[in-house]
């Protein structure tokens, strides 16, 4: 930990302090301190002036790096660490050090995108395009004073073109893995008229990831004890050659605006593959998402700027559809008269059937946000807000073509035990009393009211020499739920600059994340179950931000910033019993140091380096052995020290060069601190990791036309990513190096 301190103080020092949030590559840096955002407050207001700690990512950045997706972006901003989980083939996105589906906020034009058992950004994020970004405005700590539930350890709203702020365009994509992506945009703007249309389709034969050994060949797995197959596993595995990840997914996206009306559309398909669910190797996962989302926005005119009210309306509609594979046929067929699952006779399934779980549901939410600006007080900016939103998730159901539910289950009049697995003689729909969660039905209603006040106190107090600007932003949101019950989270903020070059941010903020379907009412699970009595998760997070701009092209900042969760939601082994269930179990704490630097040659020519430290501990106690618990901990789930360091140079208008450097500390196994018990994982730390991507593009030697050629891992590094359940012995691989193609032109 010592070493890891000094290292990351060397790079500090090295850069002195380190980089503003924004980076709109078209502008002065001038320019730049006085962009306004709105991420921040949902009302414009400078970035250097926002209370929160904010970065920007603009169109012409992501057209520069050659950004495959969403998650080739996001790795280059500070204080996030994004890790692949296998299991359902999309991506992990962590804060801090704090990871989970459900800790961050994702939006597209400020309308929420989440998947409704899980309330957490949906698997249709990985596919979200790219092409069609404007910029991405992103929240690193709480935001639930304004944003509520979704917004606890961060908010990323992805804000897409408007008509006639880019010119309409076709593209055709190709990478490794026989990927391919055709896509177009229409941009139109006249008079009060602005319409932005984009389409796509990706089709994909998913990266070739060589996992050495599953579940059935990891430290873990189960033995035969007794019985003519003694000694043997339990478990017997597909082999990697006959995996599936295959890809498939659309996308259609509209922007319309007609004078003080807005209205957006998404619509996402996805079909994907799996390696498989329980990390046993199998070749038969589907996973079907739909995702429709409508959002309608009217901006009442007002006499004057000091009066501001507008009105949204919004709603969402998904539909699932997940065929899981849990057992592969090579663990459903005989051996020597037995089965190797379990070792008990298993003689009724058909050769080359495996183990089927189907999984279903549907969700619909719909709801309304009312927002009035109040402007007019001497050096105040006051907004409040009324949300509501009603969820539903419905026509839940399951099939399955054996008993997977984890006790006894009868179908079709006929009681088939958990264990060993009977073949039901086809998949059956057990949605009656095997469903996976509690009701065919669930509900969730949410009313919340929000207030925040801004002082401009350098105007207020009439503060001469001493102060550039000073604001003081406080804001406080109270939710209820009708099936979790209430939470008030404020948030304050000093933002001080006392000479040109100088400023300060001191925040506080609290933020609160409801307990989700699945962690409520899962049912019918043999490894986890829902609890209706589970409370929300609760989070604190002091920031100190210091910034300092050297010259007009040279900004900086560092911050500094500790949180703590408590009443951590987590599955909880019961005594006797291998089901787990969900339970508050304790609390996290995390502090560390986020640092930037950026210089700004041009709009086109520009270096920025970024680092961050982290120092998680968990406090939960959780049972190791026998009787003894954690202590504080290190989880494992996250480095220490991650940077990003990343050039961009045009040598000439029509030549651009971008090559982008990722740097990812040692993951160290969780680890006891001051006791003689033993490591909780017993595998090798993930070694540390540095990966290189470059970019080279061609544009307009024929006018409108640009050609990208991009390589991710450049230099091939064997790259993983934590496996938690030590399932997987050597944790999960990601891609070797792969190449890119984009060839687009506009007219």
């Amino acid at each position: 930990m010592k070493k890891n301190i000094a290292v990351f103080m060397i790079i500090l020092c090295a850069t002195f302090s380190l980089a503003e949030e924004q980076n709109y590559m078209d502008m002065s840096l001038e320019e730049l301190l006085n962009m306004e955002i709105s991420v921040a407050t949902k009302s414009k207001m400078k970035a250097e002036d926002a209370p929160s700690i904010v970065s920007v990512i603009t169109s012409k950045e992501i057209r520069n790096m050659g950004a495959k997706d969403i998650w080739d972006i996001l790795r280059g901003v500070p204080g996030l660490d994004i890790v692949n989980a296998c299991e359902t083939k999309t991506y992990v996105i962590g804060v801090r050090g704090l990871q989970g589906r459900n800790k961050t906020l994702f939006m597209i034009n400020n309308h929420s995108v989440y998947d409704y058992p899980y309330q957490g950004y949906n698997y249709i994020i990985d596919r979200i395009p790219i092409a069609n970004i404007s910029r991405i405005e992103i929240i690193r700590g709480p935001g639930s004073a304004i944003y509520g539930a979704g917004a606890f350890t961060g908010v990323i709203n992805i804000i897409t073109k408007d008509g006639g702020e880019d010119s309409s365009k076709i593209a055709a994509e190709a990478g490794s893995f026989s990927t391919y992506r055709p896509n177009a945009e229409f941009s139109y703007n006249k008079d009060d008229l602005k319409i932005y249309i984009y389409a796509d389709y990706y089709e994909s034969d998913g990266d070739d990831q060589k996992i050495e050994s599953d579940l059935a060949g990891s430290d873990v797995a189960p033995i035969i004890s007794a019985g003519p197959l003694v000694g043997q596993p339990v478990f017997a595995s597909g082999t990697p050659e006959r995996m599936n990840l295959e890809e498939k997914s659309y996308n259609l996206q509209s922007k319309v605006t007609y004078k003080n009306f807005k209205f957006n559309t998404f619509l996402i398909g996805r079909e994907t593959n799996n390696a498989g669910v329980i990390k046993l190797f199998s070749d038969e996962n589907e996973q079907k998402a739909l995702n429709f989302g409508m959002d309608l926005k009217y901006n009442m005119p007002f006499n004057n700027d000091d009066e501001k009210l507008s009105v949204r309306l919004f709603y969402d509609y998904q539909d699932d559809d997940f065929l899981y594979e849990l057992f592969p046929e090579e663990t459903a067929q005989l051996h020597n008269g037995y089965a190797t699952l379990f070792g008990l006779p298993f003689d009724q399934f058909p050769s080359g059937e495996g183990v089927y779980g189907n999984p279903k549901n549907k969700g619909r939410g719909m709801g309304a946000e009312i927002m009035f600006e109040y402007n007019k007080i001497k050096a105040t900016k006051l907004i409040t807000g009324l949300y509501f939103e009603k969820i539903k998730e419905y026509d839940i159901q399951h099939y399955a073509n054996s008993n997977v539910t984890g006790a006894d289950l009868e179908v079709d009049g006929v009681t088939y035990p958990f264990f060993p697995y009977v073949y039901f003689g086809g998949m059956k729909d057990i949605s009656e009393n095997g469903n996976w969660t509690t009701d065919e039905t669930l509900k969730r209603t949410i009313r919340a009211v929000y207030m925040q006040g801004s002082l401009d106190l350098k105007e207020l107090l009439s503060i001469g020499d001493g102060a550039k600007s000073l604001y003081l932003t406080a804001g406080i949101r109270y939710d209820d739920y009708d099936d979790v019950g209430s939470s008030t989270n404020p948030r304050i903020g000093i933002v001080y600059s006392p000479i040109e070059k100088l400023y300060f941010k001191l925040l506080y903020g609290e933020a609160f994340r409801a307990p989700i379907f699945t962690e409520l009412y899962t049912r019918n699970n043999p490894a986890t179950i829902g609890n209706p009595n589970v409370d929300p998760e609760t989070i604190k997070t002091f920031e100190l931000l210091i910034g300092y701009n050297f010259t007009k092209k040279i900004k900086s900042n560092i911050t500094f910033f500790k949180l703590k969760v408590e009443d951590v939601i987590s599955p909880v082994a019961q005594s006797g019993t291998a089901v787990r269930l969900y339970d508050n179990v304790g609390t996290i704490e995390s502090k560390g140091i986020e640092g930037e630097i950026k210089y700004i040659i041009d709009k086109n020519k520009y270096v920025f380096f970024n680092a961050t430290y982290v120092d998680i501990e968990d406090t939960t106690n959780l049972p190791i052995t026998g009787n003894d618990t954690q202590g504080d901990y290190f989880p494992g789930t996250a480095a220490n020290i991650y940077c990003n360091m990343g050039v961009n140079i045009d040598f000439t208008e029509k030549i651009n060069f971008n090559t982008y450097l990722n740097y990812i500390g040692k993951r160290d196994r969780s680890e006891e601190k001051g006791t003689d018990l033993e490591q909780l994982d017993q595998r090798d730390s993930i070694d540390d990791v540095t990966l290189v991507n470059m970019s080279l593009s061609f544009r307009n030697f024929i006018k409108g036309l640009e050609v990208q050629l991009s390589v991710f891992n450049l230099f091939d590094e064997d790259h993983r990513d934590p496996e938690l359940e030590q399932k997987l012995k050597y944790d999960f691989p990601n891609p070797e190096r792969t190449f890119y193609t984009r060839v687009s032109y506009a007219f």
